[in-house]
């Protein structure tokens, strides 16, 4: 949408940046199957080796889908996203106006596979999207926010596609000790990039 209206927006802000969904699949599974084997975790070891190498394909055992849960929930028991330990996201969530109250329970009471069916529809077609070559140029300013120990998706990667993309002008935001969710870890940092550095240009 920015690559084709560029007109309509500010900026381009990418957070955990999908820059190429095929590569930053195999670094993903290179860290989870390492972390496994380095914390003698032959569950997550066996699970790994069940699903296969991505790309995933379906097998007697695991749809492509489920290969893809499987693999995220070891990355996620070696990369979690830190929350604040107070929870005061919370409370600022469920005072936020922009939301209607149901909304603000909605992902306490339903399942990832009912609330972000997403996923499951767009992966076949974002495996194999690869901005480098599909958007290498922006009329607009990019700014990337990326966790330093991002493993959804892949930091190194997200960096290799920064340092492409040809734009008016662009920042790199690397957050120290963040994975995923820089946004929740990290929210006054994230907030005042916002304020200070992107709406002020």
């Amino acid at each position: 949408m920015v690559q084709k209206q560029p007109e309509l927006y500010h900026a381009y802000i990418g957070s955990g940046l999908m820059a190429n969904l095929s590569l930053s699949e195999e670094l993903s599974y290179e860290f989870a199957l390492s972390e496994s084997q380095k914390h003698n975790d032959t569950i997550s070891v066996n699970l790994l080796k069940q699903i296969g190498r991505p790309p995933y394909i379906e097998n007697s055992k695991n749809s492509v889908t489920e290969a893809f849960e499987i693999e995220r929930q070891i990355v996620m028991k070696y990369a979690p996203i830190k929350l604040e330990t107070d929870f005061n996201f919370i409370k600022r969530m469920f005072l936020d106006n922009g939301l209607t109250f149901s909304e603000k329970f909605t992902d306490m009471i339903n399942s990832p596979e009912t609330y972000y069916p997403a996923a499951k529809i767009l992966q076949p077609t974002a495996i194999d999207m690869n901005l480098m070559c599909d958007i290498p140029e922006l009329k607009v300013p990019v700014y990337i926010l990326q966790g330093d120990n991002d493993h959804f998706t892949e930091t190194s990667v997200a960096k290799m596609y920064f340092d492409s993309i040809r734009a008016p002008s662009k920042k790199w935001f690397l957050f120290e000790n963040g994975t995923h969710g820089v946004q929740v870890e990290y929210p006054e940092k994230y907030r005042s990039i916002y304020i200070n550095e992107i709406l002020k240009k």
